[in-house]
């Protein structure tokens, strides 16, 4: 129960951070990807410098190996993919590279259908608000 309780809160926490980053993205994108970043660094319990630089392969394995909950992959690989368009549209093009090809490890690395095209901010609204996307 308390597990189930922790995982609902870090899915709370992570979809309210994505709506956040959505909501300042046209203001600030390079201040998007950065709280975005940060968040999925929290929810995936590691050092936001850390994540920022880890090779793509590396990520899936420093996840495996820790207490990350699948459950989560969902969000987080929407998260990489969308701090990816934040830092494309602030010019930053290697963090962009970085986190699009995170991305693609991780959703090989978890058998899922998740492409950076999927990540674009229309397509994360109606993943996180399906019935407004009918």
């Amino acid at each position: 129960m308390l597990q189930n309780d922790y995982l609902m809160r870090q899915i709370m926490l992570l979809v309210e951070a994505i709506r956040r980053s959505l909501l300042a993205e046209k203001l600030a994108p390079g201040e998007s990807a950065e709280e975005l970043e940060a968040s999925l660094a929290s929810a995936v319990d590691i050092e936001p410098g850390l994540l920022a630089s880890l090779a793509p392969e590396s990520l899936v394995t420093v996840l495996q190996l820790g207490n990350f909950d699948e459950s989560l992959v969902p969000y987080v690989a929407r998260g990489l993919g969308l701090a990816a368009y934040y830092h494309e549209q602030a010019g930053e093009v290697k963090s962009a590279d970085l986190r699009i090809q995170q991305l693609g490890a991780l959703a090989r690395a978890y058998d899922l259908d998740i492409t950076y095209a999927d990540c674009q901010p229309a397509a994360v609204e109606d993943f996180l608000d399906p019935a407004e996307a009918d």
